[in-house]
C-alpha cells in the first residue's frame, strides 16, 4: 500500500528535515534498532562516494511525530550541521512505514538527501538563501529541496546497479 506525503523542507541553520515520501509497492515500518543499523550501512556506503569520510555524522532514531517541521508536520529525516565543525546529525523516524526496497523513494533515497544538505552547508550553500526576500525565503526552500531530491536520485540510480 502506497503512502502519498509530500517532500518539503524546513532549514534553518543548518538543520534540514525530510518530510515522509511517496513509497512504491509496499512498505515496512522499522525498530529503532534496524533504522540505526540500516543508516551505518549507508554511512559506509555513501560517505567515501560524497567525499564525507572527514566529518563526523552521529545517528539518532525517534518515534514518527518527534521530528517535525517548524509548522508542526512530522518529518521522516532530518539533519543537523554546522558550517565549520565537520560534524552533523542525521534523525531518523524509524517507526515511519518506509519503502522495503532499497533507494528509489523510500529509506536510502532521503538518506542520501540528507547527506546532500551536509554538503550544501559544507560548501556554504544555505548563505544564498540570505540573497531571496522574506516573502520569496519558501522559493528559495523549494529550490534547494527540488535539486537536493533530484541529485539524490541521480546518484542512487547511478550507484544503484547490479
Amino acid at each position: 500500500m502506497a503512502t502519498k506525503c509530500p517532500v518539503r523542507f524546513a532549514v534553518d541553520d543548518g538543520r534540514s528535515t525530510t518530510t515522509p515520501r511517496v513509497t512504491k509497492s509496499y512498505s515496512v515500518p522499522l525498530s529503532e534498532k534496524d533504522s540505526l543499523s540500516w543508516g551505518k550501512s549507508l554511512l559506509k556506503k555513501w560517505t567515501p562516494l560524497l567525499e564525507l569520510t572527514d566529518w563526523t555524522i552521529n545517528l539518532t532514531a525517534h518515534e514518527t511525530g518527534v521530528l517535525v517541521t517548524p509548522d508542526g508536520e512530522p518529518v521522516c529525516m532530518g539533519t543537523i550541521a554546522k558550517k565549520g565543525t565537520k560534524s552533523a546529525i542525521i534523525r531518523i523516524s524509524y517507526d515511519y512505514d518506509w519503502n522495503g526496497v532499497p533507494g528509489h523513494d523510500g529509506f536510502e533515497l532521503s538518506f542520501v538527501h540528507e547527506l546532500l544538505h551536509i554538503i550544501n552547508v559544507e560548501l556554504g550553500v544555505d548563505y544564498l538563501k540570505k540573497g531571496f526576500s522574506e516573502a520569496d525565503e519558501g522559493r528559495w526552500g523549494e529550490y534547494e529541496e527540488d535539486h537536493i531530491d533530484r541529485h539524490a536520485k541521480m546518484l542512487i540510480k547511478a550507484f544503484d546497479k547490479p
